[in-house]
C-alpha cells in the first residue's frame, strides 16, 4: 500500500507536464500505466480537466464582453456608427 501510495505522489507530481504535452515519453507512459490501475489518479486527473475547463469557459466568456456588451451587440453598435457617418457623408457631399 505505501508504494502504491508514493507512485500516486509520483505520478501526480507528472500530470501537469502531461496534461500540458511537456511530459517525457518515459513519464507519459509512466503516467499512462499507472493510470489504468489507480483509480484515485483517474479521478485526480480528471478534477484537473474539469477545473481547466471552467477556466477556460469562463476566460472565454469574461472575453466575449466588452465594455458590459456581447459581441453582437457591439458588431450592431459598430454598423449602425458606419452607416451614421455615411448618411452624413452623403449629406454633406458636394454635388
Amino acid at each position: 500500500m505505501e508504494g502504491e501510495k508514493v507512485d500516486c505522489v509520483q505520478i501526480k507530481d507528472i500530470i501537469p507536464h502531461y496534461i500540458n504535452h511537456t511530459a517525457g515519453k518515459e513519464d507519459i507512459q509512466k503516467v499512462e500505466e499507472h493510470l489504468s490501475k489507480c483509480e484515485n489518479c483517474r479521478n485526480y486527473l480528471s478534477n484537473l480537466w474539469e477545473k481547466d475547463d471552467r477556466e477556460i469557459k469562463q476566460l472565454v466568456s469574461s472575453q466575449n464582453k466588452l465594455w458590459g456588451c456581447d459581441l453582437f451587440t457591439m458588431f450592431v453598435l459598430g454598423a449602425a456608427g458606419v452607416m451614421v457617418i455615411f448618411l452624413v457623408s452623403l449629406l454633406f457631399r458636394k454635388g
